[in-house]
């Protein structure tokens, strides 16, 4: 038994009432084509001409002809208004005696030569048959549906309508016709039409037991060869074109339309209390307290690829859809399936939803939002609700995250600190370019920090720790955090990371004092550089406290954000997005992040060039974008087995080379201990680690490591 799906029924949505979606047409018999029977059901002016008349114009497209309209009440200016609503072609409907493939020609029974009573199903019959041979018989343009409008089918007609009916349905089916019969008749009467037809839709028009208001719901209590939502579902105008709104939870299980489905495309990332863990979450629903999520939408809005969609619910609820560059408005009337439809359609995979309260207050929403958020969860949504305390503690129970409490281990990711020091941390690192107020604020600082330059330029390690220390000591003002930040990386590179970490403390900060945007971004570039990826995030996450410029692209802490949810994720919209903006690329707040992400995703002479083109506008010897790039892969690399691509024999040259002065050599020979000792080559790297300390007797962590690698096992 052959079948076919009708799809495109210019009511949004109808679809998918069936499952799998689509409208049913079915071979009844052999050598015929598929076909179906409907029965349109509902009281005055709830929508059963406009219904017909799109599925009439549908099942002829599809079945590659025409469709007769036939009304016994209606005049054919009225059905070509109903088409103008369901936003069909002009000429679409019409009463042209020469129809063509996919038209609606339309006949009134009434105003017919012949007098045909409305009651009278056997002259209806012999009308229809007689206007259907009337049209031409050419095989690529046949009469393909057959619509009746009104026959009132049901109650004392009920004995003498049935026979003659099931005779024309099936007469019409042998012929490739399908059938649909509009009856105008109390839905709650019995009659025999859910009987001898294929698909039975009602309307109903209840009142909103909030409002008042009158209500259009369209329900399938009859579906004979597809399985159906009963419903009734919410039915109504979307953008000025009828719309139905069926259940989404149902159709979000057990096997949901794919193009449904949305693909992750950002994500929320947070930095959780617990040191070196940080939350994730690309999909489900996560609840955050209002007043106290700006940081979170706002490290939404950082994100590449999340783009949230911004719910304001209310009376009318608007959706901002930023995929779309538009605004959508959402009456309560319409339901809230409607709502969660208008999410699906919008092809965003990130929402957030303000003020949901305004709509859990009614009685006709609160399940069905319940159900339709769990439903856009199910479809691969990430549902951010942004809510009060009445609604945190009525959706938690269906909540995957929320914020303020426990955060299921799903949702959780380790950072691990970076496993080698970075040849990044020897680029140009000062506060941010154009940031007046905070050089101005560096002023008083800026002379013990010129030395501590000069110091590591001449390798002279032991001024540097003086010089770092008495920085550490200084009296407070609003600048030393951000020159302690400074002065963190620089004696990195001494090799005192001890002092390095001390200087970095964010317990060294004024308690209370408001995250200023440069400061925060600075002193989360340093961790960075340190190697504690996790406070670095938690450092950004406090300037998120902190409203977003309007061009954020440009905010460098937004640069950096980006660039560390590129490399924790590999994803590539992040990548991308920090890359597209304008001298990013060689920026030395991103650029080892962004070596690492080229190299994880495969683009190795991308990386390269990158890595090359930075040493070289840093003013670095060529040995320095060697490193850089030889740095990227390692960290890629991390639990790789083995030497992951030739990596020492190039790590042994880049030692023995004299051309960037010791301390920059012992760090990539204590990057070689670190890589054999990964490899279970304790000896040799041993003999690297001690290398090492001979370019740099101040180098703590090569002395740290080959301590522990003395120790007995």
């Amino acid at each position: 038994m052959s079948e076919l799906r009708v799809r495109e029924l210019s009511i949004e949505n109808l679809a998918y009432v069936f499952d799998p979606p689509g409208l049913p047409l079915v071979q009844k018999a052999p050598n015929t084509e598929p076909t179906t029977s409907i029965a349109i059901r509902g009281g005055p002016g709830s929508g059963k001409t406009t219904l017909a008349t799109a599925l009439a114009r549908a099942i002829a497209a599809a079945s590659g002809g025409f469709a007769l309209y036939l009304t016994t009440e209606s005049s054919p200016l009225e059905l070509i208004y109903k088409a103008r609503v369901l936003g069909f072609d002009e000429g679409t409907v019409h009463a042209s005696e020469d129809p063509e493939r996919g038209t609606v020609a339309v006949r009134s029974l009434a105003s017919s030569a012949r007098d045909v009573r409305t009651s009278d199903i056997p002259a209806v019959a012999d009308a229809a048959w007689q206007l259907i041979e009337s049209f031409t018989s050419a095989a690529s343009n046949r009469c393909r549906v057959l619509v009746i409008d009104a026959v009132p089918l049901s109650g004392g007609l009920e004995l003498g309508a049935r026979a003659p009916t099931l005779e024309l349905i099936q007469a019409l089916e042998s012929r490739g016709i399908s059938t649909i019969l509009i009856e105008e008749a109390d839905n709650e009467a019995g009659d025999f039409v859910p009987f001898v037809v294929d698909i039975v839709f009602e309307i109903e028009r209840p009142r909103d037991p909030d409002t008042g208001n009158v209500l259009r719901r369209l329900g399938c209590s009859k579906s004979r060869y597809s399985a159906a939502i009963a419903g009734p579902h919410d039915y109504g105008l979307d953008e000025g074109r009828p719309a139905v709104w069926p259940d989404p939870l149902r159709i979000s299980a057990p096997q949901p339309p794919v193009e449904l489905l949305s693909e992750v495309s950002g994500a929320l990332i947070a930095p959780l209390v617990r040191p070196g863990a940080m939350m994730v979450a690309t999909r489900g629903i996560v609840l955050w307290p209002s007043g106290e999520g700006s940081s979170f939408l706002r490290a939404l809005q950082a994100t590449p690829g999340a783009e949230p969609n911004i719910v304001n619910c209310g009376p009318l609820t608007t959706v901002a859809d930023r995929s779309g560059g538009r605004t959508i408005s959402v009456p309560a009337d319409d339901g809230p399936a409607s709502l969660i439809w208008t999410l699906l359609k919008t092809g965003t995979h990130v929402v957030v939803i303000q003020r949901l309260e305004a709509l859990l207050g009614r009685h006709r929403h609160r399940a069905g939002l319940h159900d339709g958020l769990v439903a856009l969860g199910r479809l691969g949504r990430l549902v951010c609700i942004d809510g009060g305390p009445e609604a945190i503690a009525e959706l938690s129970a269906i909540a995957d995250v929320h914020i303020g409490g426990s955060v299921p281990s799903a949702f959780v990711r380790q950072v691990p600190p970076r496993k080698y020091l970075s040849g990044a941390r020897w680029l140009d690192f000062e506060a941010p370019a154009g940031d007046g107020d905070a050089h101005a604020a560096l002023r008083p600082l800026e002379e013990p920090l010129r030395e501590l330059r000069q110091a590591i330029a001449v390798a002279d390690t032991a001024s540097a720790r003086a010089l770092g220390e008495g920085i550490l000591n200084a009296t407070y003002t609003p600048a030393l955090p951000q020159a302690r930040a400074l002065a963190a990386v620089l004696v990195s590179r001494a090799g005192h990371s001890a002092l390095a970490r001390e200087l970095c403390q964010p317990d060294r900060h004024v308690v209370g004092e408001a995250p200023i945007p440069a400061r925060q971004a600075v002193v989360a570039r340093a961790f960075a550089h340190l190697g504690d990826t996790w406070q670095a995030l938690w450092s950004l996450f406090e300037r998120f406290q902190v409203p977003l410029e309007a061009a954020i692209t440009f905010d460098p802490a937004i640069l950096l954000w980006r660039a560390i949810v590129a490399r924790i994720t590999t994803s590539a919209a992040a990548l991308d997005a920090t890359l597209r903006v304008e001298g990013a690329a060689h920026e030395t707040w991103v650029v080892d992040f962004l070596l690492e992400t080229l190299v994880q995703r495969g683009r190795l002479e991308d990386a390269r060039r990158l890595a090359r083109d930075c040493a070289q506008r840093a003013g670095l010897p060529a040995w320095w974008g060697r490193r850089l790039f030889v740095d990227a892969r390692l960290e890629a690399a991390q639990g790789a087995g083995g030497d992951p691509g030739g990596l020492e024999s190039e790590m042994n040259a880049l030692v023995e080379d004299p051309s960037p002065g010791p301390l920059g050599r012992a760090e990539v020979a204590y990057n070689l201990g670190i890589l054999l000792a990964g490899q279970g080559r304790s000896a040799e790297a041993a003999a690297a680690l001690r290398r090492a300390l001979e370019l740099n007797a101040a180098l703590e962590l090569a002395t740290e490591k080959l301590d522990s690698l003395s120790e007995p096992a």
